[in-house]
């Protein structure tokens, strides 16, 4: 499909992806990994429904489990201390390994498989403690995801994908600063040196 301004299916899956775009900038925002996994639940069903409007069925497979995963996930992480350790591995590999199958069965080109490292690669970003691991695991699959996106002549998801990716950097770019900020006040870090001050500038250089 190509970007037809004057086919319903194209405009209705634009608009789904829009939706789509709205939830997932707001989830890159939470403070939490639960907060962030649950919004995207509900964005990723807009997009799955973008993609199979596309007949893009490789991305509806994948944001189908990752659906399940998110939720699956979610609940693991709230009742984690009630969850044996192997049972939370065992849902890991079993989406890796319904991602493998699902991919196996509706790729068209060598690219499906790159999509698919780099979607094990979010799968376990989710997975794993913390929420770092799922904003890198993000940026990883949006870059990827991008190029899919652009084959498929689905022009909101690009710009989702680069959105995800900006902001994902700008959380970051803040986190840093409020980081050196924190320490700066705390006196870790050397206050930067007035104008003129040589004795001041020497010491950072040295430090």
């Amino acid at each position: 499909m190509n970007f037809d301004w004057t086919n319903p299916l194209w405009i209705t899956s634009q608009a789904l992806a829009l939706v789509a775009l709205i939830l997932f900038v707001i989830g890159m925002q939470m403070k939490t990994k639960n907060k962030t996994l649950f919004v995207f639940v509900i964005g990723l069903a807009f997009y799955a429904g973008s993609a199979a409007l596309l007949s893009n069925w490789i991305m509806v497979g994948i944001f189908v489990l990752a659906m399940i995963r998110n939720v699956v996930f979610l609940l693991l992480d709230r009742h984690s201390a009630k969850v044996p350790r192997w049972a939370s591995v065992f849902t890991l590999v079993l989406f890796m390994v319904a991602t493998v199958t699902m991919v196996a069965f509706t790729w068209n080109w060598w690219f499906d498989f790159v999509i698919l490292g780099f979607s094990l690669f979010s799968i376990f970003g989710a997975w794993a403690k913390g929420i770092h691991m799922i904003r890198i695991a993000n940026a990883c699959i949006s870059t990827v995801v991008t190029v899919n996106n652009i084959v498929n002549a689905n022009l909101i998801g690009v710009v989702i994908e680069v959105v995800i990716i900006i902001s994902i950097i700008v959380f970051y770019i803040g986190f840093f600063v409020r980081r050196r900020r924190a320490r700066r006040c705390s006196g870790l870090v050397p206050p930067a040196p007035e104008s003129g001050d040589v004795l001041a500038v020497d010491s950072v250089a040295e430090s």
